[in-house]
């Protein structure tokens, strides 16, 4: 039997979450955890859009953009010595404007299409926004700390925001722990970046800190739970996932210094 979502349940969702007019909130989405969606990603933005309010509010997205990474640090799959050389030199360098989003999915991808979007300038993890505090959270995307405490997701933290998940259980905005402990495996093995074309030739650059494959939400989700940090609820295909940020981020911060390896995969 197949499953069908309408924008008016997912108002009532967002609602029964704890969503409200004036909130800040970053969202990552799988959709194909809510089956049918009757008009697709657009009825997921305009809900949010609608419990926000974005006179009042602010819905941020990560827009993200692995395909910028330095080519000969590809592996899945990797490229031939030629091809590297090909790739490297005819790859353009970002542009927030028109540079596509890669592996956030169709709802970020679609939240870059709409009227008064802002995002910011980091090459490889940019974040898009839509309201009133659009401008603030995009500007000034610290290169060095992708996550850290100047990025849209420290300046979510710093303003006591909120994070949305629809139906995924990894959340960008967790690195940030990782950036405030200061963990040492940030600075090991870190993603170079196409940063600028000079003189007609590609220029990258290394992302000093970088948290790579610490992303293992998993691990820490039934502390949260028993904390009562996080809002859970089942819906149709998947778990929907609400919290604010800054004491869930402060809880894995204590838990890091314990154990500072705890988000690593594996």
């Amino acid at each position: 039997m197949s499953i069908v979502t309408t924008k008016d349940e997912l108002l009532s969702l967002f609602s029964d979450l704890g969503l409200k007019t004036g909130d800040d909130i970053m969202v990552h989405s799988s959709m194909r955890t809510l089956g049918h969606v009757v008009n697709g990603a657009l009825d997921v933005i305009d809900a949010l859009v609608e419990c926000v309010d974005i006179n009042k509010g602010t819905i941020l997205m990560p827009s993200h953009t692995g395909q910028l990474t330095d080519p000969s640090e590809w592996t899945n799959p990797p490229l031939s010595k030629e091809h590297v050389d090909i790739v490297t030199s005819s790859m353009l360098p970002f542009d927030k404007k028109i540079t596509p989003i890669r592996g956030r999915g169709i709802v970020s991808e679609t939240f870059l299409s709409y009227p008064g979007i802002r995002r910011s300038e980091h090459p490889l993890n940019s974040v898009s926004a839509l309201g009133k505090r659009s401008s603030f959270y995009t500007n000034n995307h610290d290169f060095d700390e992708p996550e850290g405490i100047n990025s849209p997701v420290g300046k979510l933290y710093k303003n006591n925001g909120n994070i949305l998940g629809i139906g995924v259980n990894r959340f960008t905005a967790i690195h940030l722990a990782e950036y405030i402990a200061d963990v040492d495996y940030l600075i090991n093995g870190n993603p170079s970046v196409l940063y600028k074309r000079k003189n007609g030739r590609n220029i990258f650059k290394q992302i000093k800190k970088y948290p790579g494959s610490s992303d293992n939400f998993n691990k820490v989700l039934p502390i949260l739970r028993g904390e009562n940090l996080i809002n859970e609820k089942n819906f149709k295909l998947g778990t929907m996932t609400y919290f604010t940020i800054r004491p869930v981020i402060d809880c894995i911060v204590d838990l890091l210094k314990s154990d500072p390896k705890l988000l690593i995969r594996g």
